[in-house]
């Protein structure tokens, strides 16, 4: 972009300095022996990241004078820098007195052990450290619901409860289908339809169905919640919708994306109730191949509410007549059967879908596709929304069936979507893993011995990664440890609009599909519902009428538009994941203090002051820093072995030995810059290795002649 626009202002006849071009050619150029790479910015196009921060007040003396009036703050993130408070700022903002001898300690028992909210100021050249300014005290740090809305507000999650001006278009719970809607769409209320889920489940928004054919084929239907019906497009709610992008999954609660008159009512699909979908009906063999396949708007009825822990059963032979065979605990009264349909019916159709999911699970990865799952834990919590025990959720063939019909309608709808959209549809991508990371993780396995690591294809990579994980476990080490290093170079899927990207860019890495979106989820997550809009009008578009004339009637999203709708919710989905995975963090910690436990930790990284440990029981690394290790002695490799307190002294010393160089590396390169002047630029630089710049310029800079010229350094 930058030549691009030297090139275009070189044939206007205009001059441009060009110091920072060169600046950067010139560091692309450093030698191929160069430890860390490195860059010059030289433009900032957009500013994504948001200046309020959630942290810590460090503690101050209360005897300040009033030149001294400023504290540090300390953000949770631990990559974001101490920022300035003025301590007026803080004591007018929670109304303390400003005046008087005990201002300051009143202020200081104020912030003690609190979380803060600041809001970072402009970051100004002159200033060592950014000036913030105060917002608000959180709550206590170590609560639970202190630290929850600090993790909100932290990822910018709007939990705020949805107003009567957003929800007053919206039907009551009285609600019913009108005899003309059902005229217009196709009746499956005959169908034996019914959800699978977790067993706490509220929102139900997928469900299915599946009947053997006379001809040993079957008709396989995945009935998605039809949101649309109800979300029409630049509403208040759509524009609420759209802003939020996603429902956030925290272990006590859902920050909900829809009001719960949709969420949990009128596009749930409630056993026992008819309810309005956006269904795709396949014609498939018994080895999962499509034959003929059919999208549109339905009416169904549900018959049940299953969940993973019962379709699991079944799949394991453990249910027959009845439900006595599944742990009491799951069976609840929505699991029913309702109607006329009976245990047995239910029985026959999860094994029969279960028998396609596999075949449909084995032609996949047949194909090249690759799986890596990363540990997701499950807390079980008391009255009072406390953890009391906590394990990793294990994936079944219960999960694994919803998710291969989910897939399979996902893949459909993109080609479908596609197919009339070819430049406005949303779909989603997965990019190829990064080579540094591959090359990581190949230098990984061939130190140990797990094999080589081949990355030409997604297939190829998925079968070496597997192969690794059967040698680390034949010699006794966690397979969770080759993963987690698998892991580590796979990048986001990210939602992209198909006009903006040459066609071979849309593919699925890890699914190894050529073309994929999200049809499944519209209760909680915008894109669904944008797909469920491009599909409506692929399935309505008159014969002979251009789709481009159906696109406008529709209020469909031009490709601009389009396409900054999926940056936002992709900005709002990892902030969603950051959210989840923090939430899970906090009660895991809330847990282990009250009751602490002794768990197998494999060492993964080793620092200079830390060691990074995967705990396999709960499937993230934590560093253990070697300061807080009761070590008595310890050896070095030459075979010399010291105290621990002999070894603090030896590292200051080695410390000390290897900061010198650096320091030189900044002397003057030229006689006009002087010695003090290039101090000052590095003094951030310099801050890594001394504590004080003063002690720099006192040990290198007596020796150096003043300057003729300005009779300074």
């Amino acid at each position: 972009t930058r030549n691009s626009e030297l090139k275009k202002k070189k044939k206007n006849g205009k001059k441009e300095d060009t110091t920072a071009l060169k600046e950067l050619v010139e560091l692309a150029r450093r030698p191929k022996n160069q430890l860390q790479p490195q860059g010059v910015i030289v433009a900032v196009f957009e500013s994504k990241h948001s200046a309020v921060n959630i942290g810590y007040i460090l503690p101050f003396e209360a005897d300040y004078q009033e030149t001294d009036m400023h504290a540090l703050f300390r953000p949770v993130d631990q990559r974001t820098t101490l920022a300035v408070l003025h301590i007026a700022e803080v004591i007018s903002a929670l109304g303390l007195p400003s005046s008087g001898p005990e201002r300051l300690s009143r202020l200081r028992d104020a912030l003690s052990h609190k979380l803060c909210s600041v809001m970072l100021l402009p970051w100004q050249a002159r200033n060592r450290k950014p000036y913030a300014r105060f917002l608000r005290v959180i709550g206590e740090a170590g609560d639970v619901e202190a630290e929850t809305k600090a993790l909100l507000e932290q990822n910018h999650v709007d939990d705020i409860e949805f107003g009567p001006e957003i929800t007053a278009s919206l039907p009551t719970h009285d609600y019913t289908i009108s005899e003309h809607e059902i005229a217009v769409r196709r009746d499956l209320r005959y169908l034996r339809i019914f959800t699978i889920d977790p067993v706490t489940a509220r929102d139900m928004d997928d469900a299915l169905s599946c009947v053997p054919l006379d001809d040993g084929n079957f008709e396989v239907g995945v009935h998605i919640a039809d949101v649309s019906h109800f979300l029409l497009p630049g509403t208040p709610l759509d524009k609420l919708a759209a802003e939020r992008s996603t429902s956030v999954y925290l272990v006590q609660r859902v920050i909900r994306m829809l009001p719960a008159i949709l969420s949990e009512d009128l596009c749930s699909i409630n056993p026992g109730v008819d309810r309005l979908a956006f269904s795709v009906m396949w014609k498939l063999s018994p080895t999962g191949k499509v034959l003929s396949e059919w999208f549109g708007k339905t009416v169904i009825h549900s018959c049940s509410k299953m969940n993973y822990e019962v379709a699991q059963c079944i799949i394991d032979g453990k249910v027959k007549d009845d439900w006595s065979g599944c742990p009491a605990d799951y069976v609840k009264p929505a699991l029913g059967p309702f109607g006329a349909v009976t245990i047995p019916d239910l029985v026959k159709d999860v094994l029969n879908m279960n028998t396609i999911a596999l075949r449909l699970r084995e032609a996949r990865f047949e194909n090249g596709a690759m799986a890596l799952n990363s540990t997701r834990l499950w807390f079980k919590l008391d009255e009072e929304g406390l953890p009391v025990s906590v394990h990793a959720y294990e994936i079944k063939d219960s999960n694994r069936l919803v998710e291969e019909l989910m897939l399979l309608a996902n893949l459909r709808v993109a080609h479908r979507i596609c197919s009339v959209f070819p430049t406005t549809s949303l779909l989603r991508l997965h990019p190829a893993p990064l080579e540094r990371g591959v090359t990581q993780l190949a230098e990984f396995c061939e130190r140990h011995g797990f094999g080589v690591i081949d990355s030409g294809s997604s297939k190829a990579l998925g079968a070496s990664i597997a192969a690794a994980q059967a040698a680390a476990q034949a010699t006794g080490l966690a397979k969770e440890v080759v993963e987690h290093f698998a892991i580590k170079p796979m990048q986001l899927a990210r939602y992209f609009c198909s006009g903006t990207l040459p066609q071979e860019q849309w593919r699925h890495y890890a699914l190894n599909f050529d073309a994929y979106t999200h049809f499944t989820s519209p209760i909680r997550r915008y894109p669904d519902l944008i797909v469920h809009r491009l599909l409506q009008c692929c399935c309505t578009i008159p014969d002979g009428q251009p789709a481009a004339a159906v696109a406008e009637t529709a209020a469909l999203l031009k490709q601009a538009e389009l396409e900054r709708v999926c940056e936002h919710c992709n900005d709002r989905k990892l902030a969603s994941r950051r959210a989840q995975e923090a939430s899970g963090k906090v009660f895991l910690c809330c847990l282990l203090q009250r009751h602490a436990e002794t768990v197998p930790g494999v060492v993964v990284h080793l620092a200079a002051k830390y060691m990074g440990v995967l705990l396999l029981q709960y499937g993230f690394e934590v560093k253990i820093f070697y300061e807080d290790l009761p070590l008595n002695f310890l050896k070095y490799e030459d075979g010399a072995e010291v105290s621990k307190k002999q070894d603090e002294q030896e590292q200051r010393k080695r410390q000390k030995e290897k900061q010198d160089p650096r320091v030189v590396l900044w002397w003057p390169r030229s006689p006009g810059d002087h010695l003090h002047n290039v101090i000052e630029k590095c003094r951030k630089q310099l801050e890594f290795y001394f504590a004080d710049v003063n002690l720099v310029r006192d040990k290198f800079l007596q020796s150096v002649p003043l300057c003729g010229n300005c009779k300074s350094w």
